[in-house]
């Protein structure tokens, strides 16, 4: 999975979509990360780490960032730079995507669920996430 840590930006998965996002000056990438979760029967966890980060980048135009470093420096230009409303169906549809990659159908759940503590933190980032979104 090539992942340092539990949030959104902290893996290399989320990093390479976050180039595809500097591409665009709308929410199409981030649409199509989430279609293309829910349209999965198993999410694998590249696919998983995407939509996490691209539910990330929805709570951040939202105004609710939950943290900021190195790794999430390019969003944060980008989202300062590319200020817009999000839809509240794609905030529903990224909330749903959500409790897909924490199902029995996500690599990532299966992956995190190795070890219980940092699963619980895992589950714990995807929650406070969530949370943003609603």
């Amino acid at each position: 999975m090539g992942a340092w840590g539990t949030r959104a930006f902290e893996n290399d998965s989320a990093n390479d979509w976050a180039y595809d996002l500097a591409d665009v000056q709308d929410l199409s990438v981030i649409g199509e990360t989430i279609a293309a979760c829910a349209s999965s029967e198993y999410v694998d966890d590249r696919l998983g780490a995407q939509t996490v980060a691209a539910c990330d980048v929805l709570a951040r135009l939202l105004g609710k960032s939950r943290y900021c470093d190195a790794y999430t420096e390019k969003i944060d230009i980008w989202v300062r730079d590319h200020p817009q409303p999000v839809p509240p169906k794609l905030r529903s549809q990224a909330v749903e995507a959500l409790d897909k990659i924490r199902s029995d159908d996500s690599e990532l759940a299966e992956e995190w669920s190795e070890d219980e503590s940092t699963y619980e933190e895992w589950a714990a980032d995807l929650d406070e996430l969530a949370a943003a979104l609603q």
